[in-house]
């Protein structure tokens, strides 16, 4: 009833679990999922994170190759059985190509192993190894055995190696933060269980000979080394980087491999601390939608050592900025020596604009510094601060490339991302993305998160109507969800044809 207060379901949430067998949890009981093909469904689509699977995906994920003639009447019993089961917490929709998950008060251990993954990543990045072993154990422990059980032979084919893969990448680095600390007599019986039975996995054998090797067992330590090279090429496969790294450093004694030193003492308050550097990059966008092979083909590139900017160009509102945030971030471990922002378009035209940009990335990089009045010797001082440092820039708004040109820096490891609706084609060595609008499935799907996906699926064409309205622009589909979502008394009939979408900007997708 109105006024009656926040009802249960408001106050408390379902726990979804997929590192293990596959769960739902509420107030500390399991729901009754039913056999493999229920929980298989489900797990699609909690993998999925909110977009649509397609009936084929499913049917395969369910039947593989020989589904029954009736695969979509079953499709839609065992959804019908999950929605009742999981209402009010999250709903099953059906979009009419196929069906997705949204979840309103429920909690995914995925999601949270993740962010505590990052946690720890975080810690590690600040030198703090202690913290960074913990924040990973704490995301290791929520591993309730191999992930996706009780599911089909099918989705477990298709999906538990990537996230055994995820789970093993995450131990190995609570691993590294427990050598940092000197543990390595701790470790040498855990090491040896998980390289018999990883027995491929080079770097966990790297670590177990690095233990080894400071516990004064430089011998057995060789031989965990020739035995790895047996088994590497035994599957075809020649030893990597990291295993010879560590090979070569016992046979010199490298003092790399010595136990670390205890940690400094903490900085004095208010003291600058340049190892960490700067990091200024906007947030991300939460549901950033689409551009991911875009993204993934110019992630490498940063992560490069060829040298030129990356410049995003494309029209007002397709998502420049958004992307160049985004790839900021996905790469922001590769610069450790700051992660710098400048918004070009907020300031004045011209060699002011350079002439502020220029001070503004000196006083990140060393606050307080004198900066020259020219902007022609600011740029070169910024140059020179720089210098060999590994720092990521982004240049978000460039006019030309005569604003670009000062602010890049000379040769080294710093890299710089520009965003520009102009290609900005006399930067020769540039690597270019030239953006375009939304496809009419990436339109409808920012627009679902924004909106609703139930929504949507209720009055596709009129979803349709609003998304050929908004050009498939992103910025422009956010608007538009966002003022539907203020209205949630309205159809989304209901917004008027040719209604004006408010000015398109690229600050989200």
């Amino acid at each position: 009833m109105p006024g009656a207060g926040p009802t249960q379901w408001e106050r408390d949430e379902m726990e979804f679990k997929l590192l293990g067998p596959v769960e739902v949890v509420h107030e500390g009981r399991p729901l009754p999922l039913g056999g493999s093909k229920p929980r298989t469904l489900l797990a699609v689509l909690l993998l999925a994170e909110g977009r649509t699977v397609t009936e084929t995906r499913l049917s395969r994920m369910l039947w593989d190759s020989r589904p029954p003639r009736t695969r979509r009447a079953q499709l839609h019993t065992y959804a019908s059985r999950l929605r009742k089961l999981l209402d009010p917490y999250a709903d099953v929709v059906h979009t009419g190509s196929g069906y997705a998950l949204g979840t309103r008060h429920g909690t995914l251990d995925l999601t949270d192993f993740r962010r505590r993954v990052e946690l720890g990543h975080d810690e590690a990045r600040r030198g703090r190894p202690a913290q960074a072993s913990a924040r990973l154990a704490d995301a290791l422990a929520m591993w309730r055995g191999p992930a996706l059980g009780g599911t089909t032979d099918f989705l477990v084919e298709a999906e538990r190696s990537r996230l055994e893969d995820a789970r093993l990448a995450a131990l190995e680095e609570r691993v590294g933060a427990d050598l940092a600390q000197g543990r390595h007599g701790h470790l040498l019986v855990e090491l040896g269980g998980l390289v018999e039975e990883h027995p491929l996995r080079e770097r966990l054998r790297a670590q177990l000979m690095t233990a080894l090797y400071r516990c004064g067992r430089q011998a057995d330590a060789l031989e965990v080394h020739q035995r790895g090279r047996d088994r590497l090429a035994a599957a075809g496969v020649r030893p990597g980087p990291v295993l010879d790294r560590v090979f070569h450093a016992i046979l010199d004694a490298d003092p790399a491999l010595d136990v670390p030193s205890p940690a400094a003492p903490p900085a004095a308050p208010g003291a600058r601390r340049r190892a960490e550097g700067p990091s200024l990059l906007p947030p991300d966008v939460a549901d950033f939608t689409g551009r991911e092979e875009c993204l993934d083909l110019l992630g490498v590139r940063l992560r490069s050592s060829a040298p030129g900017p990356v410049v995003i160009s494309g029209a007002v509102g397709v998502g420049k900025s958004a992307l160049a945030v985004r790839l900021a971030h996905r790469c922001a471990d590769r610069f450790p020596d700051g992660r710098l922002y400048v918004d070009l378009g907020g300031m004045p035209p011209g060699r002011e604009r350079v002439h502020r940009a220029a001070g503004r990335l000196i006083e990140a990089l060393e606050p307080g510094r004198p900066l020259p009045d020219s902007a022609q010797e600011r740029a070169a001082l910024y140059r020179a601060v720089v210098g060999g440092g590994r720092v990521l820039v982004l240049l978000d708004g460039a006019a030309d490339e005569a604003e670009v040109r000062p602010l890049l820096p000379g040769p080294g490891p710093a890299r710089v991302v520009v965003t520009a609706h102009a290609r900005l084609a006399a930067l020769g060595d540039a690597h270019r993305a030239d953006l375009r609008a939304f496809t009419a499935a990436e339109a409808l799907e920012l627009f679902g998160r924004t909106v609703g996906v139930r929504r949507i699926a209720a009055e596709p064409e009129a979803a349709d109507r609003v998304m050929a309205s908004c050009e498939r622009l992103p910025a422009a589909v956010r608007a538009a969800g966002a003022r539907l979502a203020a209205r949630p008394h309205w159809t989304v009939a209901r917004w008027p044809p040719g209604s004006p979408i408010p000015p398109a900007t690229d600050s989200t997708n």
